[in-house]
């Protein structure tokens, strides 16, 4: 055991002087989050006493703790008050080597997913124990490291701030239907999950950053590792029968073609995703089609239709995330008028957000267990309607 502490601190260590750049090693706390992140991200252990399936139900809210689950949190707590002091800190870089292209190690990704596990599993230990508000203030911490891992702007870490958002807001709603909360809190909680949901990084802005890398990509020596060239690979299906051999066979003029294509396609792409959701959805799937197109006479746009993620998909991902959000935020609203009233209201609030699949109002209905809100648009990647909902204390 000991060997092994070592060889975590020396790791450690070494991570810290790779970070602390231009400033005293002594200062603390740093003005970069990223420092504390890794330090915690080093202290993160498994719970060898509790099996996966019984943490994962307790993280949940389907069973209640037992003396492991405790003695698990207990022994984390370390890493967890160091990852609420790095989510409070504005500036997070990760120092990654962008012009490693494709290539880009991101190993933060995985141990971000951890800890944010251990902060909901932390908040719903507290729930038990009465501790409500620092229960929501665990999940509010994971909110914020999620804004933090989508900060560099990557596809990737895009993805995965969205899963730890979505787990939180997840934890948040099973906190609310357990536990009865004063309208202080509730508009507290309403405050901050808005202030967090704020910063998230838009896909527009994701984008552009991965179509940058892509471009830079776009050259003879990096073909095997950008284009995937198997010829069953799906996306040879779409394509004309020769484009995998002109690519092969490209020259300079060709890679510069298909350079000016792309950035072409992602310009108009940025425009579309300024329009509202049912009118970007249907001008992604005609750009993603005329990008087919004209691959038989522009070999060029070959690359757009390879290197432009599936845009449909990740418009829905983001409006689907994002009116989730909403949907919390308006149920807060809903819980604090119980909370001042006694019962729930007639009407949703007049200043709740709205679903972004229609930009209208959610439909709101009361149920025997609490409520729901339903969206009036529908998620044409899904092709579902989604409803959210929420529970009250008896």
């Amino acid at each position: 055991m000991n060997a092994i502490h070592s060889i975590k601190s020396h790791v450690t260590s070494l991570l810290l002087i790779t970070f602390v750049t231009n400033a005293a090693v002594s200062a603390y706390p740093p003005d970069n989050a990223a420092i504390l992140y890794y330090k915690a991200f080093m202290l993160l252990q498994e719970s060898q006493n509790v099996p996966a399936e019984v943490m994962a139900d307790f993280m949940d809210g389907k069973i209640k703790s037992n003396e492991q689950i405790r003695e698990y949190l207990e022994y984390s707590q370390p890493a967890i008050r160091i990852l609420d002091e790095a989510s409070k800190i504005e500036k997070c870089q990760w120092a990654l080597d962008h012009s490693k292209g494709f290539d880009l190690p991101m190993p933060e990704l995985s141990k971000a997913r951890k800890a944010a596990f251990l902060l909901v599993t932390d908040a719903q230990k507290l729930t038990e124990d009465g501790n409500v508000k620092e229960a929501f203030s665990r999940c509010l911490t994971a909110h914020r490291m999620a804004n933090h891992i989508s900060g560099d702007d990557l596809l990737i870490s895009n993805l995965v701030g969205i899963a730890i958002h979505a787990k939180s807001d997840k934890t948040i709603k099973n906190i609310l239907s357990r536990t009865s909360n004063s309208s202080e809190m509730l508009t507290w909680l309403k405050d901050e999950t808005f202030a967090v949901s704020q910063k998230q990084p838009s896909l527009k802005t994701v984008l552009k950053t991965e179509s940058e890398i892509a471009a830079r990509e776009m050259r003879r020596e990096k073909l095997a590792d950008i284009l995937h060239l198997d010829p069953d690979d799906e996306i040879w299906k779409k394509l004309p029968a020769d484009s995998l051999e002109k690519v092969k066979q490209g020259d300079e003029v060709f890679f510069e073609a298909g350079r000016t294509y792309y950035k072409n396609f992602i310009t108009t792409v940025q425009e579309i995703l300024d329009m509202p959701y049912l009118e970007a959805y249907r001008r992604m799937e005609e750009l993603s089609e005329k990008a087919i197109k004209d691959a038989s006479t522009n070999p060029g746009a070959v690359f757009a239709v390879i290197l432009a993620p599936s845009l449909p998909k990740l418009l829905s991902l983001e409006v689907r995330y994002k009116t989730s959000v909403n949907a919390l935020n308006c149920a807060l609203g809903i819980y604090a008028h119980k909370a001042g009233t006694g019962e729930l209201p007639d009407e949703i609030p007049a200043d709740s957000p709205m679903d972004l699949f229609s930009g209208r109002n959610f439909e709101y209905k009361k149920t025997k267990d609490g409520f729901v809100l339903r969206c009036r648009g529908r998620d044409l990647f899904r092709d579902e309607i989604h409803e959210y909902e929420f529970k009250v204390q008896k």
